[in-house]
Formats: C-alpha cells, sequence, structure tokens
C-alpha cells in the first residue's frame, strides 16, 4: 500500500511539474531523442510530444544488473542510457539526471568533489561483480577458487573507478596481493574486453554480469567481501539523486517509493552502518576512489 501511494504521489508530483511546463520564461534544453547513447521513454500519461527535459523526472542507467532495472520503478520518467558506471555519475553531478543507481564510491566522490550535490537514498541490496576466464585455458578450480586465483594474472576492467575496479581491488587486497606487482589491472571498454581475454591466456574479465558463452567462472566479488566481513550484501551500488534537481516532496516520494520496492536498504543509519566499512575499505586501497575523503554524514538521506 505505502509502495502504490508513493507512486501515486511521484505521478501526480511530475503530472504538475508538467501542467507548469507553459508558465517557463525558460524553456530548458530541447531532447533529442536521436542522441547517441539516449533512450527515451515517454511517461504514460501524456501520449504527446516531450517538450524540454526539466519537466520530467530523469533517471539515469547503464545495462549493469544493478542499474538496468531503476527506471521501471519510476512512473512517468525519462530514461537516459550511458554506457559505464562512471559516465552516469558525472552526469548525476553535474545535473543531467536527477537519479540513479550508480557505484557507491562514486557516490561519495562526487559528494566531496560537488560540494554536497549528491546524496544517497538507498544502497542496493543486488549487484555483483564476477572475475572471469576464457573457458580455452581449461583453468583447474579445485584448489584455487577465489582471490588467490588472480596471483600473477592480468585483470581486464571495463572503466577505472567503478565497481569492477573497487571490487577487484579489494579481492586482490583480501588475499595479499599487490596491484603492478603480484597482479595485472588494465583498462579496455566492454566491448574490447572479453575479446581480449580469450586471445590472452591466463587473463581474467572483470564484468557486472557472468559471460554466458565461452568462458569460466573464477568468483564473485560480493561473495569475498560478505565472506570477510559477514554482512547479507555487499554495498558496491547506491541509488543517489542530485540535491539541487530533486528536493521537498518530490524527494520524499521518491524515498518513499525506493524503501518500498524492496531492492534498497533504506534509512540514514543503517545506510552510514553498511557504507562506512566498504568506503573505508576503498580508502585504504586508494583515498581517490572516493574523492581523496572519508564523507560526513551530509551523504546519506
Amino acid at each position: 500500500m505505502r509502495y502504490r501511494i508513493a507512486a501515486i504521489l511521484l505521478i501526480v508530483l511530475l503530472l504538475l511539474a508538467a501542467a507548469s511546463c507553459g508558465k517557463k520564461t525558460d524553456p530548458g534544453e530541447p531532447i533529442d531523442p536521436s542522441e547517441p547513447g539516449t533512450t527515451v521513454v515517454k511517461p504514460t500519461d501524456d501520449p504527446g510530444n516531450i517538450k524540454t527535459k526539466e519537466d520530467y523526472l530523469i533517471v539515469g542507467y547503464t545495462d549493469d544488473a544493478a542499474s538496468f532495472g531503476y527506471p521501471s520503478l519510476m512512473p512517468g520518467c525519462l530514461s537516459w542510457r550511458y554506457d559505464n558506471g562512471a559516465l552516469l555519475a558525472e552526469a548525476l553531478a553535474f545535473g543531467d539526471v536527477d537519479t540513479a543507481v550508480i557505484p557507491t564510491n562514486l557516490a561519495c566522490r562526487y559528494y566531496t568533489e560537488s560540494g554536497g550535490k549528491i546524496s544517497v537514498l538507498g544502497l542496493s541490496l543486488s549487484g555483483d561483480v564476477w572475475l572471469m576466464e576464457s573457458s580455452e585455458d581449461d583453468m583447474l578450480f579445485a584448489d584455487s577458487i577465489g582471490p588467490d586465483m588472480l596471483l600473477g594474472r592480468t585483470v581486464y576492467i571495463p572503466y577505472e573507478g567503478g565497481a569492477e575496479d573497487v571490487m577487484t581491488r579489494i579481492a586482490a587486497d583480501y588475499s595479499g596481493l599487490v596491484a603492478g606487482s603480484t597482479v595485472l589491472f588494465e583498462y579496455l571498454p566492454y566491448a574490447e574486453l572479453e575479446e581480449q581475454v580469450r586471445s590472452e591466456s591466463g587473463s581474467f574479465a572483470a564484468v557486472p554480469e557472468p559471460i554466458q558463452e565461452g568462458f569460466e567462472l573464477g568468483f564473485s566479488t560480493s561473495w569475498v567481501w560478505q565472506s570477510s566481513k559477514g554482512t547479507d550484501f555487499c554495498p558496491m551500488y547506491c541509488v543517489a539523486v542530485n540535491r539541487e534537481r530533486v528536493s521537498g516532496e518530490k524527494l520524499e516520494a521518491l524515498k518513499e517509493l525506493i524503501s518500498g520496492s524492496g531492492s534498497f536498504l533504506t534509512g540514514e543509519s543503517a545506510l552510514i552502518d553498511s557504507a562506512t566499512p566498504f568506503l573505508r575499505a576503498c580508502y585504504r586501497i586508494d583515498p581517490l576512489l572516493i574523492g581523496g575523503y572519508m564523507p560526513d554524514d551530509g551523504l546519506y538521506e
């Protein structure tokens, strides 16, 4: 019932915003549905043409499992697709999108770098990073399942500073491996990553979902985190908002919707308790992963 009420309230707020469009002196930036990397979803309650992006809630997403389903929670929204979590987090910080599921460390980083424009509303209860090897290597798993498998290997990561990067580094650190010495990290776009690992014997791919054909599963990095910390999930992803674009009643409605979805851990104290150990682990590996500083409690709503 609370979920339904929150959804109705958010629709009403969005309709009120749309109704006020004619009163604006600055209509905002027109939306171009043909823009590369952009998917425009028209609100079901407005079959007409979209006038400006300022009239609707804009939800950013990537094709990662943790992010892809988020726009479906937002009735009457525009959804904008980005190639990776780093680009999406940057877009959120600059106000190009209103809300998104992004890597938790990047929410912290842009909270610091933007002077507090980013706010975390929830931690995703799903999402993982998988370390996978080409099945042509015919790897023997019996005595080596886990991060020890990375010793002397090269891991290809789709972009620097995101969940795949952070979780691979945490897994390596758990086994005492040193980047650049006992394990190597290289960055390649998703489109090139699979082919590189297929052609390079002994290398690994760090991916948000298991590759179905031609690869063997090494291990789940969230399993490493949960095993070492005794937790039920790894808070590598969060749902965040741009505070300058989402506030007041709209923010409260969004928080109710997220809380009622069952997909996120919510509540300021619960967020602090779960996110702080994760951000400390990131900080210990490289402070720049979270913007150079541990955040204050203002990061959380």
